[in-house]
């Protein structure tokens, strides 16, 4: 069998998979994460050498080219950073000269624009048993959209030696990752309103107030949950730029139909739109004003949502402009998640919640003071422009649930994989 034929193969698939495997590097820094201003000199040292030193010893060097990456705050300091101030420090250590602490010049990648998909997650200190850590997961852009194109190719059969009992083991997975549309908490939660008297009446203020949380929790993680990214979503912001589809970039027919499925994205998920991507000078009041204006207007459409008793997460959708592009964090940093924690005070940890409400009260041991509202997770994804990309970029972002911040784009394709492996 020649090679060409072998790639179509299972195996061959699987072969290739590995390669892009053992090609991602992984880091663990043992420190409690800190901001640029609270990190001390010796522990951005160690920070710097740690992260080289792993390289050398696997023989790596810098990547060269756009990537993904992952990194989570294990954070157990009373009163942490925020979210969004982390990333900040911690990406600058990662490439930029600091002569002032050492000689190292773009130990992980070249320069920040190089991140297409940035994964920040956010690990508090709830229940006592966290370890002071950064942990990174990195790998090329080029490997996770040959990773999304197999995990498609796997949902599909699409293989020359296919196994056909694969086709009820994905449907049954796929089953399994929808969600119940049950309309009954919705309707069971207005007849509490309706009869909100009547109740407090007979069964007392607090049994009303219960119910009452009981019903938009579930409400909220509903809303929330519905609103993710999964493997078809994937496919459609990012097919352009699949191995066997690159041949067809410059073709208008294809680029026609890749936009077109592109939009299913956003008529699936409830997605704020916030227009172009900040460019040019005074860019950065106007999609602030925009931003908070459309949040604000969320709060007024959606009240069974407010207060969040629930864990809020953010994935952000991101055309660049032709020129003066953002880097994604500082998108997240100064235009966006600072406005989500103000305006819609999301819950830091379901600690919060429950200490918020007499009734669920408990006697428990507090590990870590932090601030009450913060987003758990933020996920940026740069979509590839195309030539009837907007000149000026766009900017889409939703809501989604923050209690699953383990299935972020990366893990929902991974998760495809390692089954069918």
């Amino acid at each position: 069998m020649i090679r060409t034929e072998y790639i179509e193969t299972m195996d061959g698939q699987k072969s290739l998979r590995l390669r892009r495997f053992l090609r991602e590097m992984h880091f663990v820094i043992k420190q409690e994460p800190k901001t640029k201003k609270s990190l001390k000199k010796e522990n951005k040292i160690h920070f710097r050498k740690a992260i080289k030193k792993q390289l050398q010893k696997n023989k790596r060097r810098a990547y060269r080219g756009d990537i993904i990456l992952q990194i989570d705050y294990y954070t157990t300091e009373n009163n942490p950073p925020p979210l969004q101030t982390l990333s900040k420090n911690y990406l600058d250590l990662l490439h930029k000269p600091m002569p002032e602490i050492d000689n190292l010049v773009g130990i992980l990648f070249k320069d920040d624009s190089q991140i297409k998909i940035l994964i920040a997650n956010y690990h508090l200190n709830e229940y006592g048993d966290n370890n002071p850590q950064i942990r990174i997961n990195t790998s090329t852009l080029k490997s996770f959209y040959e990773d999304i194109s197999l995990a498609y190719r796997i949902i599909r059969n699409d293989f020359s030696d296919k196994d056909y009992s694969n086709n009820y083991k994905f449907e049954e997975y796929l089953k399994d990752e929808d969600l119940d549309d049950n309309t009954d908490v919705y309707h069971d939660y207005n007849d509490l309103l309706k009869n909100q008297a009547k109740i407090k009446e007979t069964f007392g203020e607090q049994y009303f107030l219960a119910r009452e949380f009981l019903y938009k929790k579930e409400i909220q993680e509903r809303y929330l949950s519905f609103n993710r990214i999964n493997i078809y979503d994937l496919v459609h912001l990012f097919q352009s730029e699949f191995p066997d589809n690159r041949k067809y970039k410059d073709d208008k027919r294809f680029v026609k139909i890749w936009d077109s499925t592109k939009n299913y994205v956003f008529l699936a998920s409830d997605y704020f739109d916030l227009g172009k991507a900040p460019s040019d000078e005074g860019d950065s009041k106007i999609l602030k004003a925009q931003l908070r204006e459309q949040l604000n207007e969320f709060k007024k459409k959606k009240p069974a949502l407010f207060p969040f008793l629930v864990p809020l997460s953010i994935i952000v959708l991101f055309v660049p402009p032709k020129q003066n592009v953002v880097d994604l964090d500082n998108l997240a940093r100064n235009y966006i998640v600072p406005f989500i924690n103000e305006i819609l005070r999301p819950p830091a940890t379901h600690s919060k919640v429950m200490t918020d409400f007499s009734f669920f009260k408990q006697d428990s041991e507090i590990h870590q003071k932090y601030h009450p509202n913060s987003l758990t997770n933020y996920q940026i994804l740069q979509l590839p422009r195309q030539d009837n990309s907007p000149e000026n970029g766009e900017i889409k972002f939703v809501l989604t649930n923050g209690d699953t911040i383990y299935k972020n784009v990366r893990n929902t394709v991974d998760d495809i994989i390692r089954k069918w492996e």
